[in-house]
């Protein structure tokens, strides 16, 4: 099942033809959709930020409503915590939010949706599916 990155979800609140593609070969494939609690919470962030947060916000949560939001179990934790370690000390940290959503995903057994290839697949074990 493929969990949605943020930079596709925003590509979806936009409209832009390759994301609506991607969403079209996914419902293809009877895919059940989700994203992480951190995604959601980047989206909302982009919406108060915006020059018209009420109508950015009533578009991100008409758009989450349509998702599966991943649960963050301790498997997620104990993930973060063996991916966070391997990155830095192989000095390929991507930060602490892709490494949690990358966690999260995998301990739900999901891929990721993202155009985020070159952090996401430094995150051992991975799933990556781009767009």
């Amino acid at each position: 099942m493929p969990c949605l990155d943020t930079d596709f979800l925003i590509a979806l609140l936009r409209k832009e033809k390759n994301a609506l593609e991607k969403l079209r070969d996914l419902a293809d494939r009877n895919e059940v959709l989700s994203t992480t609690p951190i995604n959601a919470c980047e989206l909302f962030k982009g919406a108060w930020l915006s020059s018209s947060p009420a109508a950015k916000i009533r578009k991100v949560t008409g758009l989450l409503a349509k998702l599966r939001l991943l649960d963050v179990p301790v498997e997620a934790c104990e993930i973060f915590g063996r991916a966070s370690s391997e990155l830095i000390r192989s000095g390929q940290e991507i930060g602490d939010i892709d490494t949690l959503i990358a966690s999260i995903a995998m301990a739900n057994n999901e891929l990721v949706v993202t155009k985020n290839v070159a952090h996401f697949q430094r995150v051992r074990g991975l799933l990556i599916e781009t767009w």
